[in-house]
């Protein structure tokens, strides 16, 4: 794109540059040339002609900066519609979303009550209602990256947090790699959006269950 900018600022310096000579050349020729049969460019005619190169060469410069400041400012608008239509969309998505996810955790809150006499259905029951939770707390994350729901900011000690997670932890990072975590001794708290906090901890996770292919241990004694 810098390259078509580049052409079309020398090409406006060129046509400018063309034009001033030719009339700087001609109407020397035409007040003195035209009495004087053996007529050269004298000093004047020779200063102007510096005049016109040196303007051109300023103006090439000027007119590729503006251009470019106009191709970034045009960039920056269609990314920032691209990210206005994202959001819109993941705003529907979610609100749908949602709605399923209400209806879940709804049923297996009513399992869970029902199956107290089942401890193993029960579990799954519990299982089924976390599962909900978490895909409640990524609508939420969805809804922020959409700009419908502002940050709300707690306090919360890190450690007890990723502590409570573990069990998401290991369900995502799957069989072959185990997740270990040692809270730190002493407690860190932040001030933090419960959702997002929570997104960027699977999101390490994830990444480092992808990064071992084969299986491992991802693990860690403090997380920032």
């Amino acid at each position: 794109m810098f390259r078509k900018i580049d052409l079309a600022s020398y090409r406006i310096a060129a046509i400018y540059c063309a034009a001033g000579l030719v009339y700087i050349w001609l109407s020397d020729w035409i007040v003195v040339g035209e009495r004087s049969p053996d007529w050269r460019p004298g000093i004047e005619t020779l200063k102007g002609s510096l005049f016109v190169i040196a303007s051109a060469v300023l103006i090439a410069w000027l007119a590729r900066r503006e251009m470019r400041h106009f191709d970034n400012a045009l960039r920056v608008s269609h990314a920032a519609q691209r990210m206005e239509a994202l959001g819109r969309i993941t705003s529907g998505v979610a609100h749908d979303f949602n709605n399923l996810l209400t209806l879940v955790i709804s049923n297996a809150e009513i399992l869970e009550q029902e199956l107290a006499d089942q401890p193993e259905q029960r579990a799954c029951a519990a299982s089924i209602l976390s599962a909900g939770e978490r895909g409640a707390q990524l609508v939420t994350h969805l809804l922020t990256f959409a700009r419908e729901r502002p940050a709300r900011l707690v306090e919360m000690d890190i450690g007890e947090r990723i502590a409570a997670l573990h069990p998401i932890l290991e369900r995502s990072a799957g069989a072959g790699v185990s997740v270990s975590f040692v809270p730190p001794e002493v407690p860190i708290r932040v001030l933090s959006d419960l959702a997002q906090l929570d997104a960027a901890v699977l999101n390490l996770v994830i990444n480092a269950r992808d990064a071992m292919p084969a299986g491992g241990m991802c693990g860690s004694r403090r997380m920032l």
